[in-house]
């Protein structure tokens, strides 16, 4: 899920389709795919099999596909295989962009070697690098399992499920990693996160964390959320932001879309009205 502030373009997996959703007509429209392959092309020519997360740079989308990765004009539905090379990955776990390049983690296997490693793809030569983290001592900087992904466009920013759970800060010039803990605190698998300001914000189940970091600790809370119909279940699937605010899809093929605008209360508490 990505949005340019008037539109949400989603991946569909299900149906192997990039669509692109309308935020002042909620018009739904298919950009790209249907039927089951890797086909170059514009319109339903162009194929996808496994449709995954999405990023837009400039005006294009980018799709992680099985192992390949895709770029899509939104404009004419024209879809074409990005040629890569580099370091060899898996397949591709978490996705974020700088606005320029594309971030993701693969599990890498390899020996002693293996785990969790992030990559960085190119979009101007279609190089592949494995990131080279390092720690405030210069030494290598390992990450276990990655919960989550994003970019203010000069850090990333990671959760990585370790006990106590951590969150990372990783210079993109500099691959210098700052770790900040929890503190104990108990967080689930997230499905989204988003750098907005200075916090962090995750999406699990029917839930949105803030995330802030200081010093070395991670302080989270969860927003209270208003507007939504108790009388339904709600479980968020994929999310993106533009703004302040946070756009949700649900985790069923026929759940609404959720846009939340996020507000600070008099406290310095943030809320969220949907």
């Amino acid at each position: 899920l990505t949005t340019d502030g008037t539109a949400l373009f989603i991946s569909d997996g299900h149906f192997k389709l990039i669509r692109k959703i309308n935020l002042t007509t909620s018009n739904i429209t298919t950009i790209a795919g249907k039927l089951w392959s890797y086909a170059d092309g514009t319109g339903e020519n162009g194929e996808f099999r496994y449709p995954g997360k999405i990023v837009r740079i400039g005006t294009d989308l980018y799709v992680s596909d099985e192992y390949r990765f895709r770029k899509v004009d939104p404009a004419t539905g024209a879809v074409v295989s990005i040629q890569i090379s580099g370091d060899s990955f898996s397949y591709i776990d978490r996705l974020t962009s700088d606005g320029t390049d594309i971030y993701f983690s693969s599990y890498v296997s390899g020996g002693n070697s293996s785990g969790y490693k992030l990559f960085k793809l190119s979009l101007a030569d279609g190089v592949v690098s494995m990131l080279d983290l390092v720690d405030d001592d210069g030494d290598t900087y390992s990450i276990g399992s990655i919960l989550g992904l994003a970019s203010d466009g000069t850090n990333l920013f990671l959760a990585v499920s370790t006990s106590p759970k951590t969150f990372l800060r990783i210079s993109l010039q500099t691959g210098l990693v700052t770790p900040y803990t929890t503190g104990g605190v108990t967080l689930p698998w997230f499905n989204g996160m988003e750098k907005i300001g200075d916090s962090l914000f995750a999406s699990s189940s029917s839930s949105i964390y803030e995330i802030e970091l200081s010093g070395s600790s991670a302080t989270v809370s969860t927003l209270s959320l208003s507007g939504i119909d108790n009388s339904t279940s709600v479980n968020f699937d994929k999310m993106t932001s533009s703004g302040n605010s946070l756009y949700l899809s649900g985790s069923s093929s026929n759940s609404p879309m959720y846009r939340v605008n996020l507000v600070e209360a008099g406290s310095g508490v943030t809320t969220g009205e949907t």
